[in-house]
Formats: structure tokens, C-alpha cells, sequence
């Protein structure tokens, strides 16, 4: 008996392990904030056998909440979408940041109202808020068909890779600020460029709308010139 409760632990902490070595692996790898999100729920959803694991991130003051990412044990595709929280029922929930445990969302009125039970056919959760300097940024989130009385230790696990998820935003923050820096560096520089290169009105300013068109990803732009006039006294 004891030899069985050894092994059953070591299988387990060789479960999470495998999953903390897979999220480590493509944080490190990569700065695509989605491709992270989905190895780390791919991993949960496997690795601890969930039927539903999804990554909601808070929007607009913390009214809006949107599931950017999420996945079940048979890698089945789950629509993503967003849910206007009116009632703010989610600050209520997350105020104190500390994980929701729901053995079965039939029993509590308040989380009916975000998760319907009925239309997503599943019965528990576990929510671990993902947090960056005391300030929520989201949701980690694991969900049973069947009512489930979630561990410890599940718990804990959950809570580190919450941290894990944070420092993957904050990562991707800082990448698209600096790419977007230099890509408007860039069209500086291309336009600065045509300034001093091409003396001809009629071809620069073709040369500039192509520029500024690409930074911004549209069709085309209209440049207008205003003459200058003098006005005599």
C-alpha cells in the first residue's frame, strides 16, 4: 500500500515537472504571447487530464473580460470570446486575488452568471488569478464536466505557472513596444531619406504616402499641399 501512494506521487510530481519544463521551454524560445498561452494550456490539459483549461485576460478598467486562449484534454477547438462583466461580478470574485475553487458551479449563483454550466456542459473550476505588481491582469483557468474537489497541490502548480503567464505578458509588452518604436524609426528614417535624395515634388510625395501607408497597414493616403500666400500690406 505504501509502495503504491510512493509511486502514485512520484508519478505526479514527474506530471508537473513535465509541465513546468514545457512552459519553460517556449518562454524561452519565443516572444508570441499566443504561441506561450497555447503550449501552456495544451500542457495543463494534457498533462492534468482537464476537460477545459482557458486564459482570460481582463480588458478596459477590468469591465470586459476576454478568453484569448483555450483548450481541451483532446485538443478540441473552443470559441473565443469576451464577457461585458456589468454586474462586476468578476472584481468581486478576483478582489482579494486569491484562487476560486467551485466543486460545482450549480451551487454558486454568482458564477452562474459569468460560467453557464448548462451551455459549456461543465460542473467545476479552479481560477487562479494571474497577477503583475498587485494589479490583475487575468485568469488561469481549469474546468471538470464532473463535480471536483480540487488539490493542493493542483492549486500551487496553477499558481506558479499564473506567474509564468505574467512575466509572458510582461515579456510581450516590452517586444511590441520596441518593435513599434523601431518601426516608426524606420519610416522616419526612409522618409528623411526621400526628403534629401528625390527633388522632385511629383515623386516624393508618392514615395512618402507608400511609407506612411505601411506603417500604419492601409490601402493608400492623400497628402495635400496648402500654398503659402503673401499677404502685402
Amino acid at each position: 500500500m505504501a509502495e503504491t501512494s510512493e509511486k502514485q506521487y512520484l508519478d505526479k510530481q514527474s506530471v508537473e515537472t513535465d509541465i513546468l519544463i514545457k512552459i519553460a521551454k517556449v518562454a524561452s524560445s519565443t516572444l508570441e504571447l499566443r504561441e506561450i498561452l497555447d503550449t501552456i494550456l495544451e500542457a495543463i490539459a494534457n498533462g492534468l487530464n482537464k476537460d477545459l483549461c482557458s486564459i482570460c485576460l481582463l480588458k478596459s478598467e477590468n469591465t470586459v473580460i476576454c478568453i484569448e486562449a483555450a483548450k481541451g484534454a483532446n485538443k478540441e477547438n473552443v470559441n473565443v470570446f469576451c464577457i461585458k462583466d456589468k454586474d462586476e461580478i468578476i472584481k468581486k470574485v478576483f478582489k482579494e486575488m486569491q484562487p476560486l475553487i467551485v466543486e460545482d458551479i450549480n451551487d454558486d449563483a454568482e458564477i452562474k452568471k459569468v460560467i453557464n454550466p448548462e451551455s459549456c456542459h461543465m460542473h467545476s473550476l479552479l481560477a487562479v488569478p494571474i497577477v503583475r505588481d498587485n494589479i490583475p491582469l487575468g485568469i488561469l483557468m481549469v474546468q471538470n464536466r464532473d463535480t471536483h474537489k480540487y488539490s493542493q497541490d493542483e492549486i500551487n502548480l496553477l499558481t506558479i505557472i499564473s506567474h509564468n503567464i505574467s512575466a509572458a505578458i510582461i515579456k510581450a509588452d516590452l517586444y511590441r513596444n520596441v518593435k513599434a518604436q523601431l518601426d516608426e524609426l524606420k519610416v522616419i528614417h526612409e522618409i528623411g531619406k526621400a526628403i534629401t535624395s528625390i527633388l522632385n515634388i511629383d515623386d516624393l510625395l508618392p514615395h512618402i504616402c507608400k511609407e506612411v501607408s505601411k506603417f500604419f497597414n492601409v490601402k493608400g493616403c492623400i497628402l495635400r499641399l496648402i500654398e503659402d500666400r503673401k499677404s502685402v500690406v
